[in-house]
């Protein structure tokens, strides 16, 4: 235990006045004292530690004198105490060693090294002295005093205050740090503590302090104090004669001084009481203070004479040179015999080197006695994982992450028997609690080994004896060497508030016990904790509780209770197998412990059986997985929750998602016939929704019914994907399962047996079945997506299915109670064995209005073939705006399209995905914008199918574990989960993303787009030049000839439009509002397939008001004639031309005629990048009327198809044909800047015939 410094501050020359130079150390400086702190870092050498330090020259002698105590702490020993005092006058050092810990203390005493064998040494610490005094000459005390101490080490002094304080030391190789020395609170003359700069004593009663006036020494001003009892310390600028001597009566309480010359000092005896008898005891206190460097015991043999040495001091450490204390011992007796030749201040730096650098060697503790006639205890050991390096610093503290499982038991040992008996309780293992006791024997004559193990879950015990295990497979020779090696002392600590040390032994096969054992007196050679390590890592950790040894231990009885009924050769089979008959790798530790006891020394089989503690492996019967698949029916209720699994949440990436949906229903399913009801309910913001499944051997039939609508239903045929057992015959009972038992886990208020099920159905998910034997119920199910190859959770839709309620069928009435709850049709035994059913969509109950989804134009329920997955690829290398993601995935756990569509079909208003394999998915919402992917692996953009019911992907999913587990066949559960079931009420559209590079709006290669807009007509005034010079909207927007922007009518109108010119088709919806005080809305939708030379064209117009005093609605349908001409619309805005002349080439205005219409002109502005329409006006000066939209949302990518279809719920009629439709179309004036017609003419018969006309209503005019 060594001492090495970390803070040292010492203050020089008190006598020096304001003219001299200023030195560290004068003439009358005789003393100094201080704290310190060390720390020492070497190669395998670490320490630090605190203590105190004198250096002083004898007051009478002259010669020097030095004390050190030193506090560190040793892994090996614990928090010691050294105290080391040099005494050149005698020529003798003295060393006190305290061992806190150990309990233990010694006083050992040393000659001073003799200086004829140093001659090569002094030479070095001249070369030193030399350095320092040329330092001290050149006067420049502002710069580091660096030395050169060893070839290879330097050692820097840290200066301060002008040179006059010493505040620590560092030792250096090259340009690293090895031990620094940090003195604080250090004093120049003894019975006074010093305080830092700036700092004076406060007067607040007004009272205290005296002032004795200036040019006064630190000395003179000491002994101003020392006359008076009262004084507890004395301020001022002492150290250069300008600040005065004040002195303070009592306690100082310190406080700043803006002056850095300031300082206190306190000293070491303050009167603090009134009494007289407190002021002589003050006094008496001064006069007699103890001397530092007076003998430290009244007993300090030599070391020579010193038998048993608890230490001792190496004044030659192991590279076998000088160390810092033996380089003091030589200075000191040099400047005994010749002073004038060492300077009082090299001697002052050097004794500053010395904390940190004493090498103490210490004798190890006697170990415990280990040759015991018996022993007891109890105890918990902890196991650790296998996986990772579970190594730690000695003793090794905190290993609560690297726990596997525990156990508690107790030992009991006859160590002159040769026997034992252990007990060992573990909670949590795969069959739930057990309970295992082995009482063994191994003396000659009765040799026996009897194990009893309790499986409580199971309700079940046995007990079995064996004959003692042979040596067979026992390595003996590793044994034998293991037990000639007696315990090592290791280290000391504290463990429960008690001392102990920690002792090491080997075991067999490569192991290492480690032994806490007590130091206290009150319980010596107790064992506190043992630990089990192999190639430096914990395999296990045992605390032991009340150890006891003596003669009524070795006596406790070694036969097993009557009631085990111990059989040799049990009559059922047995429960556990603890390997007892040949040596295997998971019973080697008790083979090794049992042969032990029998053959080694008792203290060598007391450490195996100590080690044996919580390692007792034995084999259990696992159980197997339940032949559900044999059961005439199965039913039962379930709640099902569906979450994304490894997600991230955008909004707070801290907080994992909550389950997406809650679903509950009933399962029911006639094994014996092959029919299947299920029902499902679904609570969605306020709207409660049902969905009804029927499957029969040829056909299923789905009900869906929603609060506020009619229920739906359609049935669809199965053709030969399923099969009738009762027609086919049944081969369920023949079904293999792969099922992994995993442990027993309590589920509700049952305790259940967990089975795994790994990369099991069409997905490779993962399926964790809990089944209870107790109630021959099922408890849970869950389904999660297979893991990726870093070990997390892969995308994918998590779902745990619990079962509240199971029913039974142990009989022919309970089998025929549960069909009837099933509600099957008459046609589930309509036919007999051998015979097909009359008719194939036969699974619907007669009270269902089922349809046939066959005949259905846009079916809401389909089954999927396996070659169509619900969703389809929209395009590579792109993905949707950020703005609409909802959730990302990133690296490994993105391994499956699946997943990704799984995880979107979790949201409930996701519609399309992006996934890259092992790069990332990404979910978004319908609002998508398309956008070229930024990541160097590009992905693909999915379209999952709309509407798809929550309750219907529960059901999916429900029908997968199921299958897997064997309560589906696997044909059955493979339909379902093809089974594709949509709302039947919407029928929402979302747009197709589609990537498109930016493209000028004046471009002609501009062939389709879409923009939303709002818009506002606008009645134009001719100003009196005759043309309209007013402008408005974006840029200054011009107006055209002959006319400005007067007022605006009160309508205005909000809309659509998607343009695809290629096709000639356009897609317009607009919405009007406040048309009329009659009409505050009014909404038109207009789907136009223009005609060319190979297609007739095609209108549809829905319109509709609501509100007010008009209730309207009506639909139009129209074909036309074919024209002649391209099939291909050029881009109208190709024509524009810069709004102005005098505009420039970056006018961001531009207008342009309709054609073969001079009365009607089209202004747009475009944004900077000419790539975005930000407004359009049209101008029809023959009716002085403008009409100006706002722009936004403007898109270049091509619209889906499905935009230009005209919508079921319009409900138009059959198209009929009309040879002017292109004409009637240009009354919208959007439509006629498109698509506009050669012969157009303006004064057309649009609308149609029996439209009611009325005046200043317009439902055309956008």
């Amino acid at each position: 235990v060594a001492p090495a410094p970390l803070d040292v501050e010492v203050v020089g020359d008190a006598a020096a006045d304001s003219s001299s130079p200023r030195r560290l150390l004068g003439p009358e400086t005789n003393y100094m004292h201080a704290n310190y702190r060390f720390s020492f870092d070497r190669a395998n050498m670490r320490r630090q530690g605190e203590g105190e330090l004198w250096f002083a020259f004898d007051e009478q002698t002259g010669l020097p004198q030095m004390r050190l105590r030193g506090a560190a702490h040793s892994p090996r020993f614990g928090d010691g105490e050294i105290t080391i005092v040099a005494d050149a006058r005698r020529q003798q050092m003295y060393a006190l060693f305290k061992l806190g810990e150990l309990h233990e203390a010694q006083c050992v005493s040393y000659k001073f090294p003799n200086l004829t064998e140093y001659r090569d040494r002094l030479e070095r610490l001249g070369e030193r002295r030399q350095q320092v005094i040329a330092w001290e000459q050149a006067g420049d005390v502002e710069r580091p005093l660096t030395v050169q101490w060893t070839k290879s080490y330097s050692t820097e002094f840290h200066l301060g205050d002008g040179g006059r304080e010493v505040r620590g030391v560092d030792l250096k190789l090259g340009s690293r740090v090895v031990k620094t020395v940090r003195l604080v609170g250090a004093t120049l003359a003894r019975g006074w503590r010093m305080s830092g700069p700036h700092r004076v004593c406060s007067d607040s009663e007004g009272n205290k302090r005296s002032f004795h006036g200036s040019n006064m020494t630190l000395t003179e001003c000491q002994h101003v104090c020392v006359a008076d009892p009262k004084c507890g310390a004395i301020y001022g600028s002492l150290f250069n004669r300008s600040g005065g001597c004040w002195t303070v009566v009592g306690r100082c309480d310190e406080g700043g001084s803006a002056s850095s010359v300031y300082r206190v000092w306190h000293r070491e005896a303050p009167y603090d009481g009134e009494t007289s008898a407190g002021m002589a005891a003050a006094a008496d206190k001064v006069a007699t203070q103890l001397d530092p460097f007076a003998p430290l015991a009244a007993s300090c043999p030599e070391a020579e004479l010193v038998r048993d040495p608890l230490a001792q001091v190496e004044l030659r450490p192991p590279h076998q040179k000088s160390s810092a204390l033996n380089d003091m011992l030589l200075l000191m007796l040099a400047f005994s015999r010749e002073p004038a030749a060492w300077p009082k201040l090299f001697l002052l730096l050097s004794a500053c080197t010395v904390p940190g650098d004493v090498a103490v060697m210490i004798e190890d503790p006697e170990p415990p006695i280990l040759a015991l006639s018996g022993a007891s205890f109890d105890y918990r050991t902890v196991m650790m994982k296998l996986s990772g390096d579970v190594s730690f610093n000695d003793p090794a503290q905190d290993i609560e992450g690297h726990v596997d499982h525990t156990s508690d038991g107790s030992i009991t040992l006859a160590l002159e028997r040769r026997a034992f008996r252990l007990r060992d309780v573990q909670q949590e293992t795969k069959v739930g609690p057990v309970v295992v006791d082995l009482v063994a024997g191994g003396s000659n004559g009765t040799e026996y080994v009897h194990t009893h193990v309790d499986l409580t879950v199971q309700d079940e015990q046995q007990c079995v004896t064996y004959d003692y295990p042979t040596r067979a497979g026992v390595d003996e020779e590793t044994l034998d060497a293991a037990s000639e090696q007696a315990l090592t002392f290791f280290a000391v600590t504290e463990f429960h508030g008690e001392d102990c040390g920690i002792f090491i032994a080997p075991l067999a096969r490569g192991r290492w016990i480690h032994i806490w054992v007590d130091m206290e007196s009150d319980h010596p050679d107790a064992f506190l904790r043992t630990e089990v390590r192999k190639a430096g890592i914990i395999r296990r950790r045992t605390d032991i509780l009340r150890w006891h040894t003596g003669p009524d231990a070795a006596q406790q009885d070694m036969s097993p209770p009557t009631e085990w009924a111990c059989e040799r050769n049990p009559a059922k089979a047995q429960l556990a197998h603890f390997g007892l008959r040949e040596m295997e790798d998971w019973n080697v530790e008790l083979m090794d412990a049992l042969h032990a006891l029998r053959v080694q020394p008792r203290g060598f089989a007391l450490l195996e059986v100590l080690a044996l503690a919580g390692d007792v492996n034995l084999m259990v019967e696992e159980p197997g997985l339940p032949e559900l698949w044999g059961l005439q029916a199965v039913s039962f209720g379930f709640d099902v929750y569906l979450w994304p699994s490894a997600e991230q949440n955008l909004e707070d990436p801290s907080r994992p998602e909550r389950p997406e949906h809650y679903v509950d229903g009933t399962f029911i399913a006639d094994q014996k016939l092959g029919w299947l009801s299920l029902q499902a309910s679904l609570l969605e913001e306020g709207h409660a929704s049902n969905v009804s499944i029927k499957m029969g051997p040829r056909s299923i039939s789905v009900l869906v019914e929603q609060e506020g609508a009619e229920a739906q239903c359609l049935s669809i045929g199965t053709g030969s994907m399923l099969r009738n057992p009762e027609v086919e015959g049944d081969s369920s009972s023949a079904r293999a399962l792969n099922g992994i038992f995993d442990g027993v886990e309590d589920i509700g208020d049952y305790r259940c047996n967990r089975f795994t099920f790994d990369r099991a159905g069409p997905h490779n998910e993962s399926v964790r079945f809990w089944y209870s034997e107790q109630q021959d119920s099922v408890c849970q199910l869950q389904i999660m997506p297979p893991k990726a190859s870093d070990g997390r959770t892969g995308i994918g839709t998590g779902a745990l299915v619990y079962i509240p309620m199971w029913r039974h069928v142990y009989s022919q009435g309970n089998y025929e109670y549960i069909i009837a709850k099933g509600d099957f049709p008459a046609a589930r035994t309509a036919s007999g064995p051998g015979e097909a059913a009359p008719a194939p969509l036969d699974s619907a109950p007669k009270a269902w209005p089922c349809r046939d989804a066959a005949l259905e134009e846009k079916p809401w329920l389909k089954l999927d073939d396996g070659n169509r997955p619900p969703y389809e690829i929209i395009e590579r290398d792109i993905t949707c705006a950020d703005q609409t993601e909802l959730m990302r995935w990133t690296g490994p756990t993105a391994q499956s399209v699946h997943g990704c569509y799984e995880a979107c079909t979790s949201r409930r208003n996701c519609q399309y995905f992006a996934f890259a394999q092992g790069v990332s998915c990404r979910i978004y919402s319908s609002e998508c914008s398309a956008m070229e992917a930024k990541v160097e692996v590009g992905p693909w953009l999915y379209a999952r199918e709309a509407d798809m019911l929550p309750a219907a992907h529960a059901l999916s999913k429900l029908a997968e574990a199921c299958g897997v587990v064997g309560m589906l066949p696997p044909d059955a559960a493979k339909v379902l989960t093809r089974l594709s079931i949509k709302s039947p009420w919407s029928r929402a559209i979302a747009p197709g993303p589609r990537y498109e590079p930016a493209i000028s709006v004046t471009s002609p290669n501009l062939t389709h787009f879409s923009f939303s807009f709002t818009s506002r007509p606008f009645q134009t005034q001719a100003d009196g030049h005759g043309r309209q010079t007013t402008g408005g909207g974006s840029g200054g927007m011009p107006t055209g000839d002959g006319g400005a922007l007067g007022y605006s009518v009160p309508a205005t109108g909000r809309g659509t439009l998607r343009v695809d010119l290629e096709r000639r088709w356009l897609y317009l919806r607009s919405e009007i509002h406040n048309l009329s005080s009659g009409i505050p809305l009014a909404v038109s939708e207009v789907v136009y397939r223009g005609g060319h030379a190979e297609a007739e064209s095609e209108v549809y117009v829905h319109t509709r008001a609501e509100g007010g005093s008009v209730e309207y609605k009506t639909c139009w349908a129209f074909r036309g004639p074919r024209l002649e001409g391209p099939s291909t619309q050029p881009n109208p805005f190709s024509f524009g031309m810069p709004a102005s002349p005098e505009s420039s080439a970056k006018s961001r205005w531009y207008s342009f005629y309709i054609p073969g219409v001079h009365s009607k002109s089209v202004n747009f502005f475009v944004d900077e990048s000419g790539s975005k329409l930000e407004t359009l006006r049209v101008d029809d000066t023959a009716r002085r009327a403008s009409t100006v939209a706002t722009i936004s949302e403007w898109s270049n990518a091509r619209p889906e198809e499905a935009w230009f279809q005209p919508r079921e719920e319009w409900q138009c009629p059959g198209l009929s044909f009309d040879p002017d439709v292109e004409k009637q179309l240009a009354q919208w004036q959007l439509i006629d800047i498109f698509f506009p017609s050669s012969s157009v003419r303006r004064s057309g018969t649009w609308p149609p015939p029996g439209f009611e006309q009325r005046a200043g209503r317009r439902l055309f005019d956008v």
